[in-house]
Formats: structure tokens, C-alpha cells, sequence
């Protein structure tokens, strides 16, 4: 739709349930997990909803998701399933040269491109089914210098990048009391964390939006 939320156009249109769309770099292509026999896969369509193609086969069981194109549209990251437990992976953009990047240690889902294209962000997803402690990881595009941002005990979740770069925004939720979950504001280095919301109702999914400048 158009950013005043005119001319709502639909896209997809299949038996399969459809979420999780992201943008290409360039605004011409969309990216988006489709649910087709029960099995979460990654496909890719032109802006208009024509030229619908599967990028990624997973296994039953198995399953990918949460997919961004890098900065320079070149790759995209995604979350997946397909080692047997939750890991961030790589590919170009064609689906081609798919590589895991965290390491089996950890949990990890929610990735995020840093605007230059060398880091990811994500979340190590400590409990995987109860959603009760995570902790914000990044780490280089190649799977070097893992470092860990976020030390409290607590969901800490969706991490995205600022547009410059310097900053982290993602969302707390403490616990185990597992209130209302915040917005919360960090630097890239994982200092200076703040809370932006403060608010008893739930607050979540937050994003950045990229300023044009003169």
C-alpha cells in the first residue's frame, strides 16, 4: 500500500499461509516465508506480486524464516531450522551458497544486517519453546568474532540496526515475571542501554525508519 495507507493491493494469493515480507535494497523485490504443506520455506516475488519463485527447500521438520536482504541486495540472512536447531545462515540472493554462520551452541534467530553489510545482529534464544530468556549476539557477515551484547537475565528480542549503524533497538521483557515487554535503545556495542517505552501495555516489533538527507 502506499505509505498514507491508500491503494491497498494484494500480492499472494495461494493456499499456503504467507508472512514475514522484507524489502530488497532496490524496492523491487519482496522476500517473504511461505507455509507450504506445513513446512516454512523462503520465497521471493517481484514488488507487484508477479514472478513468485522458491529460493530455499527445507526438509520436514526443518524449516527457514525471518529473512533480510543484505544492504547492497547482494545476500540474505535468514533463520533456520535445518541443522536441527535454531541458526542464523547466509546465501546470495539467488539461494545459491547457503552457509551457517552461528555456531551449535546457541539458539539463534531474529537476524539483522548492519548497514554496512559486515555484521549481523540476532538473538540467542536461550529457552527455544517457552520464550523465556534471550540475549542479543552479533557477529561478522563470515561467522568471526561472535560477541555478546546483552548479559541480563530477560527476553531481550527483533534487534535492527540504526541506519548510521550506532545504535540497536529490540525489545526487554523481564524476567521471570514476563511483563509487558519495552522498547528498548542501545548502542552497537551493547552499552547504554534505555528504555524507551516505559508502558504497561505491550510494546514490540520495532524498526528504524531511514531519513533522505539533503
Amino acid at each position: 500500500m502506499n505509505g498514507d495507507g491508500s491503494n491497498l493491493t494484494r500480492l499472494t494469493n495461494s493456499p499456503a499461509g504467507e508472512i514475514q515480507p522484507a524489502w530488497s535494497p532496490d524496492g523491487t523485490r519482496i522476500v517473504f516465508m511461505r507455509f507450504d504443506a506445513d513446512v516454512p520455506a523462503l520465497w521471493v516475488m517481484d514488488v507487484n506480486g508477479t514472478d513468485q519463485y522458491q529460493l530455499t527447500f527445507p526438509t520436514a521438520g526443518a524449516g527457514d524464516g525471518e529473512a533480510r536482504y543484505s544492504p547492497d541486495g547482494s545476500k540474505i540472512v535468514f533463520g533456520s531450522l535445518r541443522s536441527g536447531h535454531f541458526a542464523v545462515w547466509t546465501m546470495h540472493a539467488d539461494g545459491t551458497h547457503a552457509r551457517q554462520i552461528t555456531p551449535d551452541s546457541l539458539e539463534a534467530r531474529m537476524p539483522d544486517w548492519s548497514p554496512d553489510g559486515n555484521r549481523i545482529v540476532f538473538v540467542d534464544q536461550i529457552c527455544a519453546t517457552c520464550f523465556a530468556a534471550s540475549n542479543v549476539y552479533v557477529v561478522k557477515a563470515n561467522g568471526t568474532a561472535l560477541t555478546q551484547l546483552t548479559h541480563d537475565f530477560g527476553n531481550n528480542l527483533t534487534p535492527a540496526w540504526s541506519p548510521d549503524g550506532e545504535r540497536i533497538v529490540f525489545i526487554h521483557q523481564d524476567y521471570p515475571t514476563l511483563g509487558p515487554p519495552d522498547i528498548y535503545l542501545m548502542d552497537a556495542d551493547g552499552t547504554g542501554a534505555a528504555n524507551l517505552t516505559n508502558s504497561p501495555a505491550r510494546d514490540v516489533s520495532p524498526d528504524w525508519q531511514s531519513l533522505g538527507k539533503d
